[in-house]
């Protein structure tokens, strides 16, 4: 017989108050007393066969606390829209790869609520990238994963990276039917960065010609050893939405035979064009009506047995020119032969491929440029040779300027522009009391440095600071210094040196102020 817990608590108390009873007794009655603690003892026994379960619970619950431990993070708590706004920036670009999956894919795998949230949110699907050479022992398991980004992407736009690198024609064969996937949702392409070489698939893409209404970026990049056997540029003829271009050892062709251009010329408001001959690039420029950013990188020189430019282009659009090379040919070819009147800022810089070698410079086309756009620049950033006069000279010209960026070498050689005498010669001197005497560079808010420590005095920088940050009285029309950075190159010799962080004053005083040591 089973009884609860009353009944059992009843008996036993009946069972201590027979036994009392005893005491009184003459006789005491022997069997009694035995059931009695025969009894006790299997309610003891009882109780602690209960208490071995009880922990044997505890301790699956805890081994199942443990597993679950993830699915017990405050993260599961974040609401939906915060978690994949976090996912978009892990899934900013999806590499389709046969070593590894893509971010996208590793995310849905984690738990079924994540799953949930990666599967309803298109755009983390949106941004594919693919290099085809590389599946080319497993192409039957690309095109299912392209299958799956595009069903998952739904109507989302689409942000691609195709690279066709050094492959045949035959070798393109396997992979065809995953790029055939994305053709067919050629009308979501947004932004696209093709790479390619000789033998791209012209009849795979075929289809796309007029049918890229959202496109607004795209990027060609021809890495051939080859003449292409057609020009791709030709597939984007019509595209509405494009606004933004760059060209890479692309054949630089304005029209085909038959007058037709390759591409929306007028649409475009940034352009960069990326390794090319003046002669190429140039006659493209003059297209661009409506350009505001203009990038050109590694553009200038004459190829072999070809003909330099000879015109001169005059635009008022373009606002920001920005001009990267490793000659001054790269440089120079742009201000000799353009006028620009809304230009706004200015960066050109070039990049040494031999650092011991010290490069000199011609300041006179930069000057001549200046003279004749009559341009109101308002940003200038130099890394190039100029010596301290020669840099004192252009910014002479440019007195509208509100940003200014000069950085040195990073070689041994020490400063070549900033020097105590520059950094003198651009501080504002409270002996100009004469209302025609306007010192340089009266409206500059931003300055940035980057230097070597063991050629500067920081009493220069001191002063230059201190003379911007609290103008004269005299000087009326000099706007104060509101940004400084300065990046200093730390000499080998003496690494942990800070000659400059006496200037942090300056930033106590309301100055944002910024020193790096490299």
């Amino acid at each position: 017989m089973v009884l609860n817990a009353s009944s059992r608590d009843e008996e036993l108390a009946r069972r201590s108050s027979q036994i009392r009873r005893f005491f009184r007794s003459t006789v005491a009655n022997k069997a009694i007393v035995s059931q009695f603690l025969t009894d006790v003892e299997v309610e003891l026994n009882r109780l602690q066969a209960e208490i071995y379960a009880l922990q044997n619970k505890r301790e699956q619950l805890k081994t199942t606390a443990d597993l679950f431990e993830s699915l017990l993070s405050p993260i599961h708590a974040m609401p939906l829209e915060i978690l994949s706004t976090i996912f978009a920036f892990c899934c900013e670009k999806n590499v389709l790869s046969p070593s590894f999956l893509p971010p996208v894919v590793h995310l849905s795998m984690v738990c079924g609520r994540w799953r949930d949230v990666v599967q309803s949110t298109p755009s983390l699907w949106s941004s594919i990238s693919i290099e085809f050479d590389a599946w080319s022992a497993q192409t039957h398991r690309l095109e299912p994963l392209t299958e799956q980004f595009m069903q998952f992407s739904k109507s989302s736009p689409l942000y691609l990276s195709l690279k066709f690198p050094f492959v045949t024609v035959d070798d393109l064969v396997p992979v065809r039917p995953a790029l055939d996937a994305m053709v067919r949702n050629c009308e979501r392409w947004d932004r696209l960065h093709l790479i390619y070489n000789q033998f791209l698939p012209v009849d795979a893409f075929a289809p796309i010609r007029g049918c890229l209404p959202a496109l607004k970026y795209l990027c060609l990049n021809f890495i051939g050893s080859g003449q292409e056997l057609f020009t791709a540029s030709q597939l984007f003829d019509t595209c509405p939405s494009l606004r933004s271009l760059k060209l890479q050892r692309v054949p630089l062709e304005s029209e085909d035979e038959d007058g037709s251009p390759h591409l929306p010329w007028n649409h475009i408001k940034k352009l960069h064009i990326h390794t090319a001959f003046s002669g190429d690039a140039f006659p493209i420029l003059a297209l661009c009506r409506e350009v505001e950013h203009l990038k050109l990188t590694d553009v200038g020189g004459v190829s072999d047995g070809g003909e330099g430019y000879s015109g001169h282009i005059v635009t008022n659009s373009i606002k920001f020119l920005t001009v990267v090379g490793e000659a001054q040919d790269d440089l120079d070819d742009i201000l000799r032969h353009a006028t620009l009147k809304g230009l706004t800022s200015l960066d050109i810089a070039i990049e040494q491929s031999d650092p011991a070698i010290r490069l000199t410079w011609d300041g006179s086309h930069m000057r001549d440029f200046f003279l004749r756009s009559s341009c109101s620049l308002t940003s200038l950033r130099l890394h190039i040779p100029f010596t301290d006069r020669q840099a004192l000279s252009v910014l002479q010209m440019v007195p509208t300027l509100k940003s200014l960026c000069i950085e040195e070498f990073s070689d041994k050689k020490g400063n070549l522009t900033i020097t105590d005498a520059f950094l003198n010669d651009i501080a504002v001197n409270a002996s100009l009391t004469s209302a025609s005497a306007t010192p340089i560079l009266p409206k500059l808010n931003e300055l940035k440095l980057k230097i070597h420590k063991d050629d500067i005095n920081s009493h220069s920088l001191v002063k230059l600071l201190s003379s911007r940050c609290f103008p004269s009285n005299f000087c009326v029309d000099v706007e104060c210094l509101q940004s400084v950075e300065i990046v200093v190159f730390k000499s080998k010799e003496h690494p942990e040196e800070r000659s400059f962080d006496d200037l942090h004053c300056f930033g106590d005083a309301g100055m944002r102020l910024s020193i790096t040591y490299l």
